[in-house]
């Protein structure tokens, strides 16, 4: 049984994925001239938060695949899925006292560690996803204020707590905490612009298939402008459409090139805002691989 339960556990982990959050942490600690090696299981319990999240997102998107497999919720069903994510993120919170027990980790780190994740990552996230679908579930349109308030808060939290775990595990002051928790937010903000904008206009990997976002009736900053150019169109061909196909997405991306480059445009403003705070690191090999690490998220895009 507790065999079976790994290869659960483990599905996501063995298909590949970014490992953009621990690479944040771990540069960032690298950055303010701590020692890297000490932040790999933090940057490791953010990994496994975000891969958690996933089992449930896909029972909630229906989604079908994911990483060029089929989702957990398509290969062991919805019950099983939604239990052993619920077991897996039991696990990542006890990982803490693990650490702690086998003298790992410090406590008083610890638990600054697990109360930044808890109420700086979970608790925003949580919130913004509830968020959406109570958004997604009325064909009425909500006001771009709220549309990216949610774009926000159900990513950017833990880009956020991770790049402050970084600087707190790396013996930073306070203010530059403060500068890398802004700085994690605000790429985080530009990554969910761009993956709004992927959902439209595809990967090169074709990793997942388009219009997932039109189909669940998600309110993205991306469908509050198209809907101020044409309110009409928006409602009648994605909100009150239960067919949506590569057609509709043509379609889209057709009739609203201006509203794609403003959305572009809005995530070329968080990556500028994400620099700034870059800036106030010392100069050396974290601060470099943290502005490759920017670039390669803004590239995603092109």
């Amino acid at each position: 049984a507790d065999q079976e339960l790994q290869v659960f556990l483990r599905y996501y982990f063995d298909h590949g994925g970014k490992r953009l959050r621990p690479l944040i942490t771990y540069y960032v600690t690298m950055a303010v001239g701590g020692d890297p090696e000490q932040t790999i299981p933090t940057a490791t319990i953010l990994e496994l938060l975000h891969t958690f999240s996933l089992y449930h997102d896909d029972i909630i998107d229906r989604a079908e695949k994911r990483r060029g497999a089929l989702t957990a919720y398509k290969k062991w069903g919805e019950e099983i899925t939604l239990i052993g994510g619920d077991v897996f993120h039991a696990l990542i919170h006890g990982y803490y006292a693990k650490l702690v027990q086998k003298k790992r980790m410090n406590a008083d780190l610890a638990l600054t560690c697990l109360g930044e994740i808890v109420y700086g990552a979970e608790l925003p996230t949580g919130w913004a996803s509830i968020l959406e679908i109570k958004y997604a579930r009325s064909n009425e349109l909500i006001s771009l204020e709220k549309a990216l308030w949610v774009t926000e808060n159900k990513t950017a939290p833990i880009f956020a707590v991770g790049a402050r775990l970084g600087a707190i595990i790396g013996g930073a002051d306070k203010e530059l905490v403060d500068h890398m928790g802004e700085f994690g937010r605000n790429l985080g903000i530009a990554f969910q612009l761009i993956d709004d904008l992927l959902d439209v206009l595809g990967t090169s990997t074709k990793e997942k298939d388009v219009g997932g976002d039109f189909r669940e009736k998600k309110k993205t900053p991306l469908l509050i402008l198209a809907a101020e150019e044409d309110e009409e169109f928006v409602i009648q061909q994605i909100l009150e459409n239960q067919n949506i196909t590569r057609d509709t997405v043509q379609e889209f991306i057709k009739r609203f090139p201006n509203v794609i480059n403003r959305v572009k445009g809005l995530a070329a403003q968080y990556f500028a805002k994400a620099i700034k705070h870059l800036e106030y690191l010392p100069e050396g090999k974290g601060k470099q691989y943290l502005f490759e690490l920017l670039e390669w998220v803004q590239t995603r895009s092109n």
